[in-house]
């Protein structure tokens, strides 16, 4: 875990890939990493979706448990609160996955997370009755 927290708090590049159907999305942000405290990091991500150039702003907060899970939270643009997606812990081959789907009305979001070389993976799977749609993101420190 610590090397995935000393990732996190190293990252500066967010490119994106989101697929539904025959259609794909790309995009590339870049992160702004902030400390709110020893075992919260946040994410300032911004960036553009093509094709369209359509620019988007997302914050992120990743708090590290003493239980060893890792927790992640968006910030709802309405207001101050935040938003759990996710709470990883490391299944038996060593990947991060979502204890638990976080639903969305009538949508379901299972999460992964996985180093691979000098990037972290998060890949998202959304299912619903009128959704089925992935997304990756490849976080990289360089």
């Amino acid at each position: 875990m610590d090397d995935l927290w000393a990732f996190l708090t190293s990252v500066k590049h967010a490119e994106f890939e989101a697929c539904e159907a025959e259609k794909t999305l790309f995009g590339k942000a870049e992160v702004s990493v902030y400390k709110e405290a020893r075992d919260v990091v946040c994410f300032d991500e911004r960036g553009l979706w093509s094709p369209g150039n359509r620019s988007f702003y997302n914050t992120y907060r990743w708090k590290r448990e003493a239980s060893g899970a890792i927790h992640l939270y968006r910030k709802r643009f309405e207001g101050d609160g935040w938003t759990l997606l996710a709470c990883f812990v490391q299944d038996n081959k060593g990947l991060w996955v979502s204890r638990e789907p976080h639903l969305c009305g009538e949508d379901c979001y299972q999460a992964s997370l996985e180093k691979d070389g000098a990037n972290l993976v998060l890949k998202w799977t959304i299912r619903g009755p009128k959704k089925s749609i992935t997304v990756e993101v490849r976080y990289s420190s360089a």
